[in-house]
């Protein structure tokens, strides 16, 4: 079952000059006339998102964890719609979660801190995710 939000999220990258402990993206949760914001970082591997931002629907990755093969977005009539996949941090690495998402068919993914507010950077390393995707991987 997916957890499908009502409103598109919408997720900019500021282009600024930041320093690296500091927030490089903005993600925003449009619900009405309520807008919530957060501060977001961008992952060090995979594409950048685009200058004007992605707008889509956040769908909660079942497992939240995502270190292991998720479910994929609901099936949409419209190719111009995109999903992202909103991933619970721990477990295992940033790399695996991302894949997952990727291989489940979701043009982007957010993996959010539990518990903790500071913002991390996600990295990648083609040998650790090699490891990871055997049994009894490694942690992010």
């Amino acid at each position: 079952m997916w957890s499908l939000l009502p409103t598109p999220l919408f997720a900019m990258l500021l282009l600024v000059g930041v320093a690296v402990a500091e927030a490089f993206g903005h993600v925003v949760y449009d619900h009405g006339s309520t807008c919530v914001g957060y501060d977001a970082l961008p992952a060090c591997f995979g594409p950048p998102l685009p200058s004007e931002g992605l707008m889509g629907y956040l769908i909660e990755a079942m497992p939240a964890n995502a270190c292991d093969p998720i479910e994929g977005p609901p099936a949409s009539s419209n190719s111009s719609e995109a999903f992202i996949a909103l991933i619970r941090r721990s477990d295992c690495p940033f790399g695996v979660k991302v894949l997952h998402a990727q291989q489940a068919g979701y043009q982007a993914a957010i993996v959010h801190n539990v518990n903790a507010e500071h913002l991390v950077n996600m990295g990648y390393s083609e040998d650790t995710l090699k490891r990871s995707l055997k049994p009894g991987g490694g942690d992010d």
